[in-house]
């Protein structure tokens, strides 16, 4: 899985619920599509008694599915880590968990004053502190209110940069034409990328071509590949 994952972590009563729901309306104001994560420490019930969904779980059913023509939702009615999480999360541009410490993501940490330390225990994964006291901390540090300035941080981080997003934008409205001639097509259906990923696709085949005989490819060559799952 390549989609990028930052983690907003920090201790309960700071306001990260708060921050999160602005931070989520501006990135997607920024054309960015969004997966959200939240990781629960108690035991929770995302299903109501009594409904079908929750009597197929109370029967047995290892997965239950509900869905219709605007929303769905998945119940995994199993253990469950945050690789299993991440496995559903398709068609997204990017990932924000709240918590997941197990896993090495670049964390955001959101800090109050009154708080004696920071909830990150791994230095190296901290990228950015929100607070509302500065903090002796090489990392960049933002106010509350800085929500934009923290998106913009989070887009330059993962190469999701406001430029690429309104590309996105553009080539889906139809208003652009995909920049660096590489066109990607799904059983005839053409899907709409963001420059960045049309060059990694460009610059990883046409590396490959160069180790193969009779491949060569020269500027103004059109070269396609087809591949059958």
């Amino acid at each position: 899985m390549n989609t990028p994952v930052i983690s907003i972590i920090g201790w309960s009563g700071v306001g990260k619920t708060t921050f999160f729901e602005k931070l989520i309306t501006v990135l997607k104001n920024k054309g960015i599509r969004l997966g959200v994560i939240k990781q629960d420490g108690h035991e929770f019930d995302v299903d109501k008694e009594g409904k079908d969904t929750w009597r197929f779980s109370q029967a047995g059913a290892d997965k239950v599915a509900i869905y219709n023509g605007k929303h769905g939702a998945v119940m995994l009615n199993t253990p469950t880590n945050i690789d299993s999480v991440l496995s559903h999360m398709t068609d997204v541009d990017l990932i924000i968990t709240e918590g997941c410490h197990e896993r090495e993501f670049p964390q955001i940490e959101v800090h109050r004053a009154g708080f004696d330390s920071l909830r990150c225990d791994r230095p190296k994964q901290l990228v950015a502190i929100i607070t509302d006291e500065e903090l002796p901390n090489d990392v960049p540090q933002f106010g509350f209110s800085e929500v934009v300035k923290v998106a913009e941080f989070i887009l330059s981080l993962t190469g999701l940069d406001d430029e690429c997003a309104q590309g996105y934008r553009d080539i889906v409205a139809g208003r652009k034409e995909q920049s660096s001639g590489v066109r990607l097509v799904v059983d005839g259906r053409e899907v709409a990328m963001m420059p960045f990923v049309q060059d990694i696709i460009r610059e990883v085949n046409v590396g490959l071509l160069k180790t193969l005989r009779d491949a060569e490819a020269k500027d103004g060559s059109r070269i396609t590949i087809e591949i059958q799952l």
